[in-house]
C-alpha cells in the first residue's frame, strides 16, 4: 500500500500553485481502497490543501453559520492534532516543492508560533512570488499572487525577520521594468498600511502610480481613480500637497460624463457632484462653483423610481422566522453591544 502514498507524494511534488482549481485538476483520486494509516495521511494533506490565504493570513476554505448562529468552518486551523503537527515537520523537511513548503511551514508557524516556521514560510513566499512574476507571469494567478505578496509583508511585520531583504525585494519589483503594472499597484496597495515601512521609504511609489494615470477615452476611470486615490495617502502621510491629485480625479471624473449624455441620468447628476467635491479639495474654487451649479441644476430633472414586491403567505413567514432567530441571537449580548451592532455603517 506504500506505493500509493508515494504516489500521491510524488503528484504533490508537481504541483505548481495552491489554486484550488489547479490543485483539484492535478491530483488524481485513489481507485484503491486504503488502509487507515494512509487515509489520515491523505486526509490531512487534503486538510491542509484546502486552507485558503486572505489578506496575507491562513483562513478555512469555508465559513458559515447554522440557524443559532454559530460558526462552521472547514479545515479549522486549531483543529490539527498534535499527531497531525509531527506529521506536517517532517513532510516539510521531505518535501521540495516551494509552494508545498509554503503551506506547510506557514500553518505550522500559525499552529506552533516557532519562527523557525515563519523564516521558511517567509523564503517560500519570496521564491514563489518571483517565480511567476519575473519568469512566468499570467493573470490567471493574479489573486494568489497578491495573496503571496502580503503574506510575505505580514509575516515579517510579526517576527521582523528578514525584515530589510522583504523591503528590498517589493521595492525592487515596484521599480522593475517587467514587473506587470497591476502587480507594480498592488505591492504599492500592501506597503503603503505596512508598519514595515516608513512614509518616505514609499515616497518613490507616488510617481509611478501618477505615470500610470491615463485620463483619455483609452484609459479606465476605475484604474486611475484606484491610482490616484493611492498617491494621496501616500502623499498625506508624508504631509504632502495633495491639490494635483485632486484636480486629477476630479478630471477623470469627466470619463464617466462622456459615457451618460442623458440628462435625467442619475450618474450624469452624482458624478457632477463628485467633480465639484474634487476641484473643491484640489483648491479650485472656479471650478468647483461651475460643477455644482450643474449639479443643483440637473438635481431637479432627477426621478427616482419605485419597486414593490408582494411576499406570499410562506415567504412572509420564513422571514419572519429568520428574523426572529436573529433577534434571539443579538438579545444575548450585553446593551453596548447591541447599541454598536446597530450603529455599524450609519
Amino acid at each position: 500500500m506504500s506505493y500509493l502514498l508515494d504516489s500521491f507524494y510524488n503528484q504533490l511534488e508537481e504541483l505548481t500553485s495552491l489554486n484550488s482549481w489547479d490543485i483539484f485538476s492535478q491530483l488524481k483520486p485513489f481507485d484503491e481502497r486504503l488502509d487507515n494509516n494512509i487515509e489520515e495521511k491523505i486526509k490531512t494533506e487534503r486538510k491542509v490543501l484546502s486552507i485558503q490565504i486572505n489578506n496575507g493570513d491562513l483562513i478555512p476554505l469555508t465559513s458559515t453559520t447554522n440557524t443559532k448562529g454559530e460558526a462552521i468552518s472547514y479545515p479549522i486551523i486549531e483543529s490539527f492534532t498534535p499527531k497531525e503537527v509531527d506529521y506536517l515537520r517532517n513532510r516539510l523537511l521531505e518535501t521540495s516543492n516551494i509552494w508545498i513548503k509554503s503551506r506547510y511551514s506557514h500553518l505550522l508557524w500559525n499552529i506552533t508560533k516557532n519562527n523557525q516556521f515563519a523564516e521558511i514560510a517567509l523564503h517560500s513566499y519570496l521564491k514563489i512570488i518571483e517565480k511567476i512574476v519575473v519568469l512566468n507571469f499570467n493573470s490567471y494567478y493574479l489573486v494568489d499572487i497578491i495573496q503571496y505578496i502580503k503574506a510575505l509583508v505580514l509575516i515579517s511585520e510579526k517576527t521582523r525577520i528578514e525584515k530589510e531583504l522583504v523591503k528590498n525585494t517589493l521595492i525592487k519589483f515596484i521599480e522593475a521594468k517587467h514587473t506587470p503594472s497591476i502587480i507594480k499597484v498592488s505591492i504599492i496597495e500592501t506597503i503603503e498600511t505596512s508598519k514595515l515601512f516608513k512614509a518616505k521609504e514609499i515616497e518613490f511609489a507616488i510617481s509611478i502610480l501618477l505615470g500610470l494615470v491615463t485620463i483619455t477615452e483609452e484609459g479606465s476611470y476605475t484604474a486611475n481613480k484606484l491610482f490616484l486615490n493611492l498617491a494621496i495617502k501616500i502623499a498625506e502621510r508624508l504631509k504632502k500637497n495633495t491639490s494635483e491629485y485632486y484636480i486629477k480625479l476630479a478630471e477623470n471624473e469627466s470619463l464617466v460624463i462622456s459615457k451618460h449624455p442623458d440628462e435625467e441620468d442619475f450618474i450624469r447628476f452624482t458624478t457632477f457632484g463628485e467633480m465639484a467635491m474634487y476641484y473643491r479639495k484640489g483648491g479650485d474654487l472656479e471650478n468647483c462653483n461651475k460643477y455644482l451649479k450643474e449639479y443643483t441644476r440637473l438635481k431637479s430633472k432627477i426621478t427616482l423610481g419605485r419597486y414593490q414586491k408582494k411576499f406570499t403567505e410562506e415567504q412572509t413567514k420564513t422571514i419572519n422566522e429568520y428574523l426572529n432567530d436573529k433577534s434571539d441571537i443579538l438579545l444575548k449580548y450585553p446593551v453596548d453591544i447591541i447599541i454598536q451592532i446597530s450603529n455599524i455603517n450609519r
